[in-house]
């Protein structure tokens, strides 16, 4: 699962929250507390950065935010790190990001290609098949 920042926007700004516009990131996983509060845990797909511990993300549940407990660390999974995932509450997911898309899995997919390299016309003729093999 996939999610994005707004789109119509140029690229490399920030959001308040320390997320880049016209952004993707990648979804791991949601968890409910205990409270009723959920949490959402998300990747910058770009990994790392040098000088942001959690892919940017300056909200609330951010990497360093003093509402984490080793408890609440363990229930979502989550070791902070320079990795480039942070978790992020479901209003702030809802109010930071404008798409969210869910991706079929390609695992069984096999593709083949075909490129016609001698046409008489000039026109290029490629053709690409994508088939799932069970």
């Amino acid at each position: 699962m996939t999610t994005g920042t707004e789109t119509e926007c140029y690229s490399g700004g920030k959001t308040d929250t320390g997320l880049y516009l016209c952004h993707a990131y990648t979804v791991l996983g949601a968890y409910k507390l205990e409270s009723g509060e959920r949490l959402i845990k998300v990747r910058n797909p770009h990994g790392h950065d040098a000088e942001e511990h959690d892919g940017g993300y300056k909200g609330r549940w951010h990497d360093n935010d003093p509402n984490w407990t080793d408890e609440l660390l363990a229930l979502v999974d989550h070791e902070p790190k320079n990795d480039g995932v942070f978790i992020i509450d479901e209003a702030q997911f809802y109010t930071s990001f404008t798409e969210t898309w869910i991706n079929p899995s390609t695992l069984n997919w096999h593709q083949d290609y075909f490129l016609k390299l001698r046409d008489e016309n000039k026109n290029p003729s490629y053709t690409l098949t994508v088939t799932n093999k069970h």
